[in-house]
């Protein structure tokens, strides 16, 4: 039988296999074709007029290492087919202690655009959906990552599957928890990725890479819980996230036709071929997400086998 992993590691390990590869799959941008697409869109503004929904804000933050990228992912969220009411990006005053003369004036120029820069403290991840959920809490938040650049139509998918499911948090990616044939958790590594809406909704975990809807009303209370969240997850906001949804009784269901291809500014990086930080590699690779997993179980007794969670979980 082929190992798949040593298969993708052969043909990654070599540059022009590579480059092929992220053509062919979409996995990447081409940054200076970007670059003079937002020098326009900062001049002359957005070509086409959008519908815009009220009721939405899109929120996702970054820190020192990428802010001179986040740019990318600002501008395919600003020429999405929908907008929504405002597109926030959550920076941490400790990190940016001068402010917005620490930022580059390409991001600044998104302002007058619609980008709402807002200064939080610095909780990690954490920071793309918390202090939106706060400052916002009768609106809709769309969760965007800072190293994705999202399809036209992301929001709009997003925005209309939950208007099918009105009760639900919606996603564009997620992962299928899984068992063994002892009825035991499989690592987090191994559940299937990119399925699609006919998986049992209290069992996908929602992925933040490629964007998720939640309300303030469809998540538990104690989503709020810093020393509780820094302590059981700190590095895994997309389980804390999903647990605080199925603790309220709240579904996660993957969008309709969803944006499940997702597109990197940086692929080099998030596979592993240049230095940085990712989440990827210590959640995903590195096995953190199992413990943080098994952390927030242990601490909320949660029967994965008996969901929806009313007779499967017991709140402390």
């Amino acid at each position: 039988m082929f190992d798949k992993d040593k298969i993708r590691t052969l043909l990654f390990s070599f540059a022009p296999t590579r480059e092929l590869l992220f053509f062919i799959f979409q996995k990447r941008t081409y940054n200076r074709i970007l670059d003079k697409k937002i020098a326009a869109f900062i001049k002359h503004g957005r070509k086409s007029s959008s519908e815009t929904e009220n009721n939405l804000i899109v929120s996702l933050t970054t820190f020192p290492q990428r802010i001179t990228e986040v740019k990318y992912a600002v501008y395919s969220l600003l020429n999405q087919t929908l907008l929504p009411q405002r597109i926030v990006l959550w920076l941490a005053e400790s990190q940016f202690p001068n402010k917005e003369r620490d930022l580059p004036n390409e991001l600044l120029a998104f302002k007058k655009h619609g980008l709402d820069i807002r200064w939080c403290e610095d909780l990690r991840s954490y920071k793309k959906l918390i202090p939106s959920l706060e400052q916002f809490p009768d609106s809709f938040i769309a969760t965007a990552d800072d190293d994705i650049f999202y399809e036209k139509t992301w929001l709009e998918k997003l925005w209309n599957s939950h208007l099918e499911n009105p009760e639900s948090v919606i996603c564009h990616v997620a992962k299928a928890i899984e068992f063994d044939a002892d009825n035991s958790l499989i690592p987090f590594v191994k559940w299937k990725r990119n399925i699609k809406d006919d998986y049992p909704p209290f069992l996908n975990v929602q992925l933040g890479a490629g964007g998720c809807l939640y309300h303030k009303k469809y998540l538990h209370e104690d989503v709020f819980k810093r020393d509780l969240f820094m302590k059981l997850a700190p590095y895994g906001d997309d389980l804390w996230f999903y647990f605080m949804a199925i603790l309220n009784g709240t579904p996660v269901h993957v969008a309709k036709n969803s944006c499940d291809n997702v597109k990197y500014v940086n692929p080099y990086r998030e596979y592993g071929f240049e230095n940085g930080y990712t989440l990827l590699a210590d959640n995903v690779n590195g096995g953190g997400n199992d413990q943080q997993l098994k952390n927030i179980i242990d601490y909320y007794k949660v029967d994965l086998h008996s969901l929806p969670p009313k007779a499967a979980i017991s709140i402390p």
